[in-house]
């Protein structure tokens, strides 16, 4: 049956319509993505902190200096000089040759003061242990990120997910794989049909090039460098999620706490397993929704731009590893499987 291309002020109203709706969607996407690198962050930077801070390495080095009398920083006056002037008089440096009582209560003086800046870094680090959610005023301890941070991470993780799979549907609304139901992205040969074959495929190339760029992570299979680095971006909550398991097995190890093992580590466990599940669900849906546009591009540039508006759209034959687009010959126009 032969099929009627539409045509008029009609189509370019319905074809800036879908533009449109693609556009909203691909900047909904964004805002989620954004929100969940910045949980991320938050989360590592606290763990980090928390286990790798600066403060703990001071903390060492004082501890260090007040045990070990012979190494003490204090017995050195260049060290003292340097680091507690104000415990030096004039008269001190004067003497400080020939007078042994002098500097052993110097010595002392510059103990004290060591022994005072460690208990504030005793302080600092227990201030440390607790974390603030900027934009939520929620006020937590680095102990219940297990809980929290999964519980967030999944809640923007899962909005994420429905924002990606809406930008998918959005652009499928203009180009469609043959292999509908496939799970998998479409990095080799597939077959990419118009969603609508009556509009005329001059109008996909325009679509393409209104949304094109405002699409930002792009992954490819002819460059395994980008899409690793794209994906690795794509599922740094999950896999700071699973860093924070380890560290919670870390110390219940060390500290032989497994008698304390309960509902806490339980609920985590399974929190960084949903999380895993719901990232991987979403960069899968961002590899189709990239490998579709790329298709896109491929057959406007090779195929859609330069074809007749008086006959329907055809259907395109895409070879992504090398890049190449030609009219799929193995079916009639309009027709499907």
């Amino acid at each position: 049956m032969e099929q009627r291309i539409l045509s008029g002020e009609h189509v370019t109203r319905l074809v800036d319509a879908k533009i449109s709706q693609l556009r909203d969607a691909v900047g909904g996407a964004r805002v989620p993505f954004l929100i969940a690198v910045s949980w991320t962050f938050i989360w590592a930077a606290t763990i980090y902190n928390h286990d790798h801070g600066y403060t703990r390495d001071l903390i060492h080095r004082y501890e260090t200096a007040l045990a070990d009398n012979a190494g003490c920083p204090c017995r050195n006056e260049k060290t003292i000089v340097r680091y507690h002037p104000a415990l030096f008089a004039a008269d001190t440096i004067a003497h400080r040759n020939n007078d042994r009582l002098r500097m052993s209560a110097l010595h002392e003086q510059c103990k004290r003061a060591l022994a005072v800046q460690l208990e504030e870094l005793y302080r600092k680090e227990v201030r440390d242990w607790e974390f603030t959610v900027p934009g939520l005023g929620v006020h937590a301890m680095v102990f219940d990120l297990g809980i929290l941070g999964n519980t967030g991470l999944l809640l923007i993780m899962t909005w994420f997910y429905y924002a990606s799979r809406r930008e998918n549907h959005a652009v499928q609304d203009f180009v469609t794989p043959r292999q509908s139901g496939s799970a998998l992205p479409y990095f080799g040969h597939f077959i990419l049909q118009p969603a609508n074959a009556r509009i005329p495929g001059p109008h996909y190339a325009y679509a393409h090039q209104a949304v094109a760029q405002r699409f930002v992570f792009l992954t490819s299979r002819r460059n395994w460098t980008l899409l690793g680095v794209t994906s690795l971006m794509f599922a740094l909550p999950a896999l700071v999620s699973v860093f924070n398991l380890y560290t919670d097995v870390r110390d219940i190890k060390a500290y032989q706490l497994w008698v304390l093992v309960g509902d806490r580590e339980i609920a985590t466990v399974g929190l960084s397993v949903v999380l895993a599940f719901v990232t991987a669900m979403a960069i899968r849906l961002q590899w189709q929704t990239s490998s579709l546009l790329n298709g896109w591009y491929l057959a406007s540039r090779d195929v859609w731009e330069g074809a007749d508006p008086s006959e329907p759209c055809p259907l395109v034959d895409i070879d992504a590893g090398s890049q190449v687009a030609r009219i799929y010959k193995g079916q009639r126009l309009g027709e499907r499987e």
